[in-house]
């Protein structure tokens, strides 16, 4: 049932071509909503496309302008690079699904749990892959059915008609507004706006849209909304995710697995956690079968052991020797991704003012906090993998809030509250939810002290 109602209409199209603006108007003026399909990388694209021999506009907003233009509407995935993902690697159909949907989290400021089929292609293998290492909730076919009942499976989800076939998208709405169901029904449509270019048929959808809407038995909803209820977040139908972290001192004092565990627990979310870590030990160490703990870490990185893995380098090394830290870095994720695994990289911080490292490298602990961010973020874009921000958000309470004291004794490994504020960065960059008002407190006095931490973390991760 859909806010009481037994009938719910939904639209879904692909691309996010500029035309989905004239789209939009249509479906604000008449009360309907829609998800659009986005391809990330391919955003600020302009080209042309050769259509029934009609050349017509084929070209991407730029990302920028994405939370504007769909505004009010859903935003979902469609794959990286329209990618046919039949064709590509494991790792591959993670990378180009589970990325793009959270590149696209990351843009709009919301959870994007769906995604499109590029072309309609998919087979078993792909499935299941969606399944076990992704976050997909639903995943739309270019295959239709006559049938409006609900669908079970919603990773191969079948419209009902294409827009362009005008005679049956006409009665099937007809057969639709007329129906008096007893239980729920969903009449899907979908297409891709530039298509409207080609025959000049917006008209057409115009009347549509004026016959399908203003029906009080009616809901209008999003795909989100429709299939998986409005209040959904990823954590219900979440997968139990197998996470493990590989670093030294900064991840092992307070047990930063066991935080972090703490905190997605107590917001619903299924895990198990596991690590590898020793202090003083940098990437390239974990990254050595010969080594003690690296021996520990190939053994760990079996295929089909993980879903994700959060790297943490030495505390210095990315700024003192990025060469080091980025060859290490490169492989790891290339072993991580081969086992069908996300690598995350887990951004420290700069040392506290009277730590003698500050003085030997000749850094101010800002200056060494800024350094570090840009070189976490330059081997994450260049390996395309997520950075979670623990960095940016350690320097902004230590510059802003004097009275929680992030730091050991030591002026450099975290205190409790530090340990604390670096799991609420994790929670927020892998399950792209706010820590704003997570239950489990940790390290902290008082709660006015847990939120600021938990504000913290949201900025430096949804820059908000």
């Amino acid at each position: 049932m859909f806010q009481g109602k037994m009938k719910a209409v939904t639209f879904s199209y692909d691309d996010a071509v500029t035309q989905d603006q004239r789209l939009i108007h249509l479906f604000n003026k008449y009360g309907l909503k829609c998800t659009f399909n986005i391809n990330y990388d391919k955003l600020g694209v302009a080209r042309a496309l050769i259509r029934e021999g009609v050349t017509v506009a084929h070209c991407k907003p730029q990302p920028c302008e994405v939370p504007g233009i769909y505004a009010g509407h859903e935003v979902a995935g469609h794959t990286l690079t329209h990618a046919h993902l039949p064709r590509v690697s494991d790792h591959e159909v993670i990378r180009q699904v589970e990325d793009d949907m959270q590149k696209l989290s990351e843009l709009v400021g919301y959870e994007v749990v769906g995604t499109v089929f590029p072309c309609g292609d998919f087979d078993d293998r792909v499935i299941n892959i969606m399944k076990n290492h992704t976050t997909a909730a639903y995943a739309r076919t270019t295959k239709h059915t006559d049938s409006f009942e609900p669908q079970t499976d919603l990773l191969r989800f079948k419209a009902n008609v294409h827009h362009c076939n005008w005679d049956k998208l006409f009665a099937m709405a007809k057969e639709f507004i007329e129906m008096k169901p007893e239980t729920p029904q969903i009449f899907y449509v979908w297409g891709h706006a530039y298509e409207f270019d080609i025959d000049n048929s917006w008209d057409k959808m115009e009347e549509f849209c004026k016959l399908i809407s203003g029906h009080d038995d009616i809901f209008y909803g999003t795909n989100k909304e429709v299939l998986l209820g409005e209040n959904y977040t990823r954590r219900e139908c979440n997968q139990d995710l197998r996470i493990l972290f590989i670093g030294n001192s900064y991840t092992y004092v307070n047990e930063l697995w066991n935080v972090f565990a703490d905190v997605a627990r107590g917001e619903g979310y299924r895990l198990t956690v596991d690590q590898v870590t020793k202090g003083g030990y940098r990437l390239s160490q974990m990254n050595d079968p010969e080594n003690e703990k690296g021996a520990v870490v190939a053994e760990k990185l079996k295929p089909d052991a993980y879903d994700v893995v959060f790297l943490q380098e030495q505390s210095h090394t990315p700024v003192s020797n990025q060469e080091a830290f980025f060859a290490a870095s490169r492989s790891l994720c290339e072993k991580i991704r081969a086992i069908g695994a996300r690598p995350i990289f887990y951004q420290t911080w700069g040392r506290k003012d009277g730590n003698q490292d500050l003085e030997t490298f000749g850094w101010t602990p800002e200056g060494m906090s800024l350094a570090l961010a840009e070189s976490y973020r330059a081997i994450g874009e260049e390996t395309k993998a997520t950075v979670s921000p623990v960095g940016d958000a350690f320097l902004d309470v230590y510059k802003n809030h004097p009275e929680i004291n992030l730091y050991h004794e030591d002026k450099t490994h975290p205190s409790p509250a530090g340990t604390y504020l670096a799991a609420l960065c994790h929670y927020a960059t892998l399950y792209r939810t706010s820590p704003i008002g997570v239950k489990y407190h940790f390290g902290v006095e008082n709660d006015a002290q847990a939120q600021i931490l938990q504000e913290a973390a949201h900025k430096a991760v949804f820059g908000e």
